[in-house]
This record gives structure tokens, C-alpha cells and sequence, in this order.
């Protein structure tokens, strides 16, 4: 009984002070908990949250087994995806978010641990033979390899800061842009693009430059886009919810239009999120020209539309970035930060630059603030103050004393 269920674990939380002298009980608490939050979605939160009270309470290294069991956890219920359960998958992604930043060192550890698998699994499909070839293929390409890397960019983005998990921003950059590459056929677009615009995100608050626009471009190379496919096509496919498409599907002109148009929106947000960038100018200079070709050859009126608008917007934000630079006189040898001409909070509209919007909207994660995705539960989530990963303080959690109230 789901309600007998959340009962239990609402008052087994309140308990938690006198299972704290037991370990054993809160190991077997914890896989109680676990499960029920990897089941239905009626007592997801309650489990969380008796997850997080463990996570606290206990002493080290307690909390080792919380980070390890939720990500476990959430990487069983990742098989697949599809727009039913992406919201359940949001709301786990960010619930591993919360607990990791409960503890930064122990959370780096993991965290570490866990990319450099992902690295082993990349490197045995790029290095095995003819006959493993297509086991280790199917490896990475299937959803758990793929949300495994999407929510370790949600966890870096979360912490982007060098003393929480900012070290880790170049491994798993490593790992998803040779992902990328080794995924390199037609079919697997739709899989590419959400990576690209999960490293988007990274670039973005991680305050790092990220080279993806020429995996983004590389769609405008393909002939099909040159004309109108003779095949009209059903259904639109669901981007961010498909990591390969048929054969069949890759003529139609609804995937074509909507390839396009998902192309046009990764560029829009990775150049937002540079468009503050002194450098900025300098940087669209090869994409202008890739998208001017391609506006000359394609021969679909709604393409050369879109291109030409897109690229409207880029040379009016270079222009607005040189004018800015040239009155703020920085040079290339100025050091600064790569949003070094970004406004104040205060700053009228008129210091913004064009693309501004797309600046904003490239540091949104997709699912939001945990307490966002608990507003309207009534449930009230007590704060934990992240220790940073070269914090000395006592690790136990006895100094996290939260209200039983």
C-alpha cells in the first residue's frame, strides 16, 4: 500500500537520531529506501528524503553508501526514455545533484570513479575487435551510458567552482566529445545533439570554452538538407527523447525540419553562451561562413530562413561585442573571464547584448531546482551546507543536526 508505504518512511526519517547508534538497521533502512525510490513515483520523494537524512546523520562512511546507491539507483532506472518518464528522471538526476553536494570530497571521489568507467567503456568500443565491435557499440549508445554522462554534467554544473568539482570538467568533456565522434552516423544525430547541449550548459557555468561548434555544423554538410525529401513523413521525432532513428525515417522531411531546427537552437544557446566573450567575433568567423554556404546551396526556402536569421543574429552580437571591447579597451593580451563584458544585475536593456536570452537560458539545467520540483508536495527539504573538497571539518555529519519537527 503506497500510503502505508509513506507513512513508514515519513516516520522512520523522525526516527532517525535512534537509528544512528544502530548501522546496521540504517544499512538495511537505506536499501528500504532505495528501492522504493527507484518503484513508482507516489513515494519517490519521501524515499529521497529518508535517503538524505541517512546520508547526514550517519557517520562516516556512511554516506559513501548514500552516494553509491542512489546513483546506482537512478542508473537502473535509465534503460530508457521516452516523454512519460522524463520527468521522473529529471526529478532523480536532480535528487542525486542535492545529495552529492552534501559532501564535496567524498562526492569528487565518486564522482571520479564513475567517469573514468564510462572512459573504460568508451575506449574498449574504440579499441576492440571486428567481433566485439558491435556489443561495445551498443554499450555506448544505449540510454544508461548516455543519461550517466548527462547527469554528471548536471552534477558539474551544479558545483562548477575549481574547489567543489571544477577538476572534473575536463574528463568528462574527454569522454562525451569522444563519445560524439565515435557516434558518428546519421542516425545517431539525435543522440549527439543532447550531448552537445548538455556540454553547452558546462561551458556555460563552468566559465570554460568548449569547441562544439563543429559537431553542431556538421549537420549543414549533408546533401539531404539541399533540397526537399521527396518523403513527407508522420510523426516528428522526439529529440531529446531518441538516441537513434530508422533509415526510413533519416529521408523524411519531418526529421529534416526538425534536425534543423534543434541544429538552429544548440547554435543559438552555445554562441549565447559565449556572447558576452571579448573573443566573440573571432569565434563565429567559421560558423558565419558554414552557414553562409550553406544558405547558398540549399535550394528549401524555410532553411535559408532560418540560416540567414541565425546568422543576422550572430554578426549583430559581434557587433555589439566590438564596440564594447573597444570601449572598455580590452586587447588579447587583457586576462580576464570569457563573460568579462557580461552586465551588472542592474544593467538596463540597452548593455545587453543581442543575445542575451540565449546567455540565460544556457545556464537552465532541464528539470530544475530540487525545490522547484517539490513545490506544491508540501514538503519541506532542510538545507545541508556543501562542504567544499578541501574543507578539514569533522566528515561524520554529527555537526548536521537537522529539527525532527
Amino acid at each position: 500500500d503506497p500510503a502505508m508505504v509513506h507513512l513508514l518512511l515519513r516516520h522512520a526519517e523522525r526516527m532517525m537520531p535512534y537509528i544512528r547508534p544502530f548501522p546496521k538497521i540504517a544499512r538495511k533502512l537505506l536499501k528500504v529506501a532505495l528501492r522504493v525510490f527507484g518503484g513508482g513515483e507516489e513515494n519517490r520523494v519521501q524515499a529521497f528524503l529518508v535517503v538524505r537524512r541517512l546520508a547526514l546523520e550517519m557517520p562516516f562512511p556512511f554516506i559513501e553508501g548514500c552516494f553509491k546507491g542512489l546513483y546506482l539507483t537512478y542508473v537502473r532506472h535509465c534503460k530508457f526514455s521516452n516523454p512519460n518518464v522524463a520527468a521522473g528522471q529529471a526529478f532523480m538526476a536532480q535528487c542525486v545533484v542535492e545529495l552529492f553536494g552534501l559532501d564535496l570530497k567524498v562526492a569528487y571521489e565518486h564522482a571520479f570513479v564513475y567517469i573514468r568507467q564510462l572512459a573504460i567503456q568508451l575506449r574498449a568500443a574504440l579499441t576492440s575487435a571486428q567481433n566485439k565491435s558491435a556489443e561495445t557499440h551498443q554499450v555506448i549508445s544505449s540510454w544508461q551510458f548516455v543519461n550517466s554522462l548527462k547527469l554528471w554534467a548536471r552534477v558539474i554544473c551544479a558545483y562548477p567552482a575549481e574547489q567543489q568539482l571544477g577538476a572534473l570538467v575536463y574528463p568528462l568533456v574527454q569522454v562525451t566529445l569522444g563519445t560524439v565522434q565515435h557516434l558518428n552516423a546519421p542516425k545517431y544525430y539525435p543522440l549527439r545533439l543532447q550531448l552537445c547541449n548538455a556540454l553547452i550548459r558546462v561551458g556555460r557555468l563552468a566559465d570554460v570554452h568548449i569547441p562544439l561548434a563543429p559537431h553542431l555544423l556538421e549537420l549543414l554538410t549533408k546533401r539531404d538538407l539541399y533540397k526537399t525529401s521527396a518523403k513527407a513523413g508522420t510523426t516528428p521525432v522526439d529529440m531529446p527523447h531518441t538516441v537513434k532513428v530508422s533509415s526510413v525515417v533519416l529521408d523524411t522531411r519531418v526529421y529534416q525540419e526538425g534536425a534543423l531546427d534543434e541544429t538552429v537552437r544548440a547554435l543559438l544557446l552555445f554562441f549565447g553562451a559565449h556572447c558576452y566573450s571579448p573573443a566573440f567575433p573571432e569565434l563565429i568567423v567559421p560558423a558565419v561562413m558554414q552557414l553562409k554556404l550553406f544558405s547558398k546551396a540549399t535550394q528549401v526556402a524555410r532553411f535559408r530562413r532560418q540560416i540567414k536569421d541565425l546568422t543576422e543574429r550572430l554578426e549583430r552580437n559581434a557587433a555589439f561585442i566590438a564596440r564594447a571591447r573597444a570601449t572598455a579597451g580590452l586587447t588579447p593580451q587583457t586576462d580576464g573571464p570569457a563573460s568579462a563584458l557580461a552586465p551588472s544585475g542592474g544593467a538596463a536593456k540597452t548593455s545587453q547584448a543581442p543575445l542575451h536570452n540565449a546567455w540565460e537560458q544556457s545556464a537552465v539545467m532541464v528539470g530544475g531546482d530540487l525545490k522547484d520540483l517539490l513545490e506544491g508536495r508540501n514538503i519541506k527539504v532542510t538545507p545541508g551546507a556543501p562542504k567544499e573538497a578541501g574543507d578539514d571539518s569533522d566528515e561524520t555529519g554529527s555537526d548536521e543536526e537537522e529539527d525532527d519537527g
